[in-house]
Parts: C-alpha cells; sequence; structure tokens
C-alpha cells in the first residue's frame, strides 16, 4: 500500500476514500490494479497534466478500478462509487465510462491519467511488467500467455486511440497527448511480441 498522502486530491479522510481503499485491498493478486494505481494518476494529475481540481474528476480516479474481477468491471465499479454517496455524482460515472474502451471523447481527463504511463518508455515498462504481474498471479497464466493477450488488448487500444483522435468533439489539446499514448502503446506491442519470438524460439 502507499505510503502518503498523495497530491492533487482532496478524499483522503472520507469515508469514501477509506471504503476505496479496502475494497482494492481486498484481492491479493493486485500487482498494477492495487491502490498506488490511484496515487500514480494523482500525481499525474497535478505534475503531468496540471488539472485544476474537481471533486468528480477525484471521485472517479479513486474508484474507477474498484471492481477489476467482473464482465463489466467500469459499470460496477460505477455502481460502487454511486452506492457510496449521498448524492449522485453523474460526472465521476461518466468519466469512468470513458475507461471501458478509452476512446477518446469530449472529456478524456480520466482516459489521459489512466494511460499516462505510456507517455514515458520506462514507466510504460515497469507498468506492462506490473500487469504482467497480475496476470499471472490472478489467472496462472505462463509469462508468453500473458505477453499474447497483453499485446492483442494493447493492439486494439492502439486503434481505438489513433481513430478516435479524429472525432471532431475531442479537444485539440488532448490530441498530442493521445497520440503521444498510442505511440507508447504501439511500442509496447512491439516490445511483447518480439520477447514471445525470442522466448518461443
Amino acid at each position: 500500500m502507499p505510503a502518503g498522502t498523495p497530491e492533487w486530491t482532496r478524499l483522503p479522510g472520507t469515508a469514501l476514500w477509506s471504503a476505496a481503499q479496502e475494497r482494492h485491498a481486498m484481492e491479493g493478486w493486485r500487482r498494477y490494479h492495487d491502490f498506488n494505481h490511484p496515487h500514480v494518476m494523482y500525481d499525474r494529475a497535478a505534475n503531468l497534466f496540471g488539472f485544476p481540481y474537481c471533486v468528480s474528476l477525484d471521485r472517479s480516479i479513486a474508484t474507477h478500478d474498484v471492481i477489476v474481477d467482473t464482465d463489466q468491471p467500469e459499470r460496477d465499479s460505477e455502481a460502487w462509487l454511486q452506492s457510496h454517496l449521498e448524492q449522485p455524482d453523474r460526472l465521476a460515472g461518466k468519466l469512468i465510462f470513458s475507461t471501458i474502451e478509452h476512446r477518446p471523447c469530449e472529456d478524456n481527463r480520466l482516459i489521459l491519467l489512466d494511460l499516462g504511463g505510456f507517455l514515458d518508455p520506462q514507466v510504460m515498462r515497469e507498468e506492462t511488467e506490473q500487469v504482467r504481474q497480475e496476470m499471472e498471479a490472478r489467472h496462472g497464466w505462463d509469462l508468453v500467455t500473458c505477453r499474447e493477450k497483453a499485446s492483442g488488448y494493447l493492439a486494439g487500444l492502439e486503434q481505438r486511440l489513433r481513430d478516435g483522435v479524429q472525432n471532431e468533439h475531442v479537444p485539440s489539446g488532448d490530441k498530442g497527448y493521445l497520440l503521444g499514448i498510442a505511440d507508447g502503446v504501439g511500442e509496447t506491442v512491439s516490445e511483447l511480441r518480439s520477447s514471445i519470438e525470442i522466448h518461443l524460439f
């Protein structure tokens, strides 16, 4: 569990923060989707993207991955969030739903925070390895299977990002970041596929 209070967020000390932290800790196989993931996203909100404070974004960062082991994890995470609020937060819900496919839209803040690691090659590789470890711990998959699954998913993600930036509703200021992320995703796919070939042959 990460130490200290992350920048940007105003949720620590609230019931929602404690509940989200506890929910993340329920599955021992989490390696990437643990409560360090929101901490990293808060750092990006403060220092990489410089987003102004928004309580709905704050809530969506803390809770968008509280549930990851169902057929519709984003929808279940959004329902979990709403069940812990006195009044519905529709914007927070919309932000969480934007991560279902990470398809660029009119409000990409949570997408950018979630995928921002692909802008830095070192972070990209560290997070990819965390995902692999999580897949192994959760499903028992071997190295090659993990890399095949990851490369297949990421190839689709790269295409969605590149196609999505053509949407007229995507803010122009987001497009450079989204294309940079797409480049990082594509590089990760290439590295994963190369490592599979090396492992097999």
